[in-house]
């Protein structure tokens, strides 16, 4: 829209849509998001050990960009219950967003702040938990269809200028990562990239790439 404007796109392509997957396979399509999201905070960090990885709709386009990658589940025993299945899935969806936001950083750009929308953010236990994974601060759009609204931002006239003046009051209180949950969650951000990668190994090493 502008000379040197431009952003950086990293695809996760089941968020939002595995709470509404889920809800159908836990409850008959009974529950709401924000009542699987309350489901989800009275599980603990890490889900007592269990890992979802969520590549539920025609693989991986962030990082890994692996469009032969199938979801999964490590960890699941009899011990666990439906509120540690939505929890798992909830942080292994922010742990591909921490993925993507290290792989910007690689690169050279540095994230200082995450603006989030859509279902996944309906709750302050859903920003919380994106801040405490991805150790930056997290705020609420309060515009529900974002990506609408930046697509007008981008065809209207004086794009910069309109996105300074509406950014205020566009958004809600940031959440902070809250230091001890966050360095929890860095020991098990390193296992899930282990697990996920090793399937990423095994997918391809299947089909003779490398």
């Amino acid at each position: 829209p502008m000379p040197d404007l431009f952003c950086l796109e990293a695809d996760l392509l089941s968020s939002g849509a595995t709470l509404k997957w889920l809800s159908d396979l836990l409850s008959d399509g009974r529950k709401s998001e924000e009542e699987l999201l309350k489901m989800a905070e009275r599980s603990e960090v890490g889900s007592r050990g269990l890992f979802f990885f969520p590549y539920l709709a025609g693989g991986e386009q962030g990082v890994l960009w692996d469009d032969s990658l199938t979801g999964g589940v490590a960890g699941i025993s009899l011990r666990h219950n439906a509120g540690d299945i939505v929890r798992a899935s909830v942080e292994g969806i922010f742990y591909e967003v921490r993925r993507c936001v290290e792989e910007f950083r690689s690169a050279g750009f540095e994230a200082v702040e995450i603006i989030a929308s859509g279902h996944l953010t309906s709750s302050d236990f859903g920003m919380q938990l994106l801040s405490d994974i991805t150790g930056l601060p997290a705020r609420r759009h309060r515009v529900e269809s974002s990506s609408a609204f930046g697509a007008a931002l981008v065809a209207g006239k004086g794009l910069l200028e309109t996105w300074a003046q509406t950014r205020s009051s566009t958004t809600e209180p940031q959440h902070t990562p809250r230091e001890e949950t966050h360095h929890v969650y860095g020991k098990l951000y390193a296992e899930y990239c282990g697990h996920s990668l090793r399937s990423v190994r095994t997918k391809r090493g299947s089909t003779g790439h490398q």
